[in-house]
């Protein structure tokens, strides 16, 4: 990498200084003589470099990285329907039942259709267990699947 850096360096610097000259010369044949020998001396210059180079690109390798995998634009519509739901489910168990319940929905797409496969519902402890009862009733009619019922004490919040 030392051999670039040093033909890098003797490139630039011949590129200023054919310029600088260029321009204290002026336009004419001067100033392209000037310009075709600078360009000579970075070829010559650039071979005597480059078999060294070659060894040393040899021994440079390129870094392994793992693919990245992002959601799909599906997966993403599907996690912010899951959410949707999940807050208009609350918000109605709520206003209906008075429960502040927290409500897990899993969805699955079966063609053009999205359909629950999954629910859960956890209630605050100290809950009416006819009332959970009740809002457990509603949800299953809802989402045409059986919520599985816990409170704040079984999950430790």
């Amino acid at each position: 990498m030392r051999t670039f850096q040093a033909a890098a360096a003797v490139f630039c610097l011949a590129c200023i200084c054919t310029e600088t000259v260029t321009l204290l010369v002026g336009s004419g044949w001067a100033r392209r003589c000037i310009k075709a020998l600078a360009g000579l001396y970075i070829l010559i210059v650039l071979l005597q470099l480059l078999p060294s180079a070659r060894t040393e690109l040899g021994k440079w390798t390129v870094p392994q990285s793992t693919p990245v995998s992002l959601p799909g634009l599906e997966d993403q519509i599907l996690a912010d329907a899951q959410s949707r739901l999940e807050a208009q489910l609350e918000s109605e168990c709520r206003q209906q039942f008075g429960l502040d319940a927290v409500i897990r929905v899993i969805l699955e797409q079966d063609g053009q259709t999205l359909q629950a496969v999954q629910a859960s519902m956890t209630v605050p402890a100290g809950s009416s267990t006819a009332l959970c009862r009740e809002a457990a009733d509603y949800l299953q009619q809802r989402l045409g699947v059986e919520p599985s019922l816990q409170t704040e004490e079984e999950t430790g919040t």
